[in-house]
């Protein structure tokens, strides 16, 4: 029988307390925020009782390791904003730069999305990403997402304005694109 927290090559797990300084030090590095943030600037070390309220508060909040190995990946939420009965869960995901180029952050965000319509019983998964992430864009698209708006020239990184990129995916666009596979 397959794992419910586990995809073709991850394992989604709970936050553990060794996890806080591979998170905060991924958090730290600078190509990472770049297109996670619209904060440049390093965390304190206080910084790591953020991360585990997070873990805490957020309806879902998993580290990702390899299968193979353990290896930290990353993490991935979705948080619920707008009123519970919206049924509206806000995708983050956040991977280490050294597991960057492996398809990763596809497989997440596809395992992500389905957790969310299977288990967690939500309408729409939203997200917001930087008109200068362009792989994360391609990725969300890969996954169903279609953009929905943008906030122009609302974030302010490397000496210039870009705009914010707000997309989405619904249940039944998920479940049609999954019947149709």
């Amino acid at each position: 029988m397959a794992n419910l927290f586990q995809s073709s090559r991850l394992t989604y797990r709970e936050m553990r307390p060794k996890d806080l300084e591979e998170y905060y030090q991924v958090y730290n590095d600078p190509a990472v925020m770049q297109g996670n943030t619209a904060i440049p600037s390093l965390r304190p070390a206080s910084f790591k009782e953020t991360i585990k309220g997070w873990s805490d508060t957020n309806p879902l909040f998993v580290v990702v390791v390899e299968t193979e190995g353990g290896a930290f990946v990353g993490q991935a939420s979705l948080r619920f904003e707008a009123p519970a009965a919206m049924r509206d869960g806000e995708l983050g995901v956040t991977i280490k730069r050294s597991m960057w180029g492996k398809g990763y952050g596809t497989e997440i965000v596809a395992w992500v999305v389905q957790h969310g319509f299977r288990f967690l019983g939500l309408h729409r998964i939203s997200l917001h990403t930087f008109e200068s992430n362009e792989r994360a864009q391609a990725v969300y698209k890969k996954v169903g997402f279609v953009q929905e708006g943008v906030i122009r020239r609302a974030r302010f990184w490397d000496g210039k304005w870009e705009d914010v990129i707000l997309m989405g995916i619904v249940e039944d666009e998920f479940f049609a694109k999954e019947a149709g596979k």
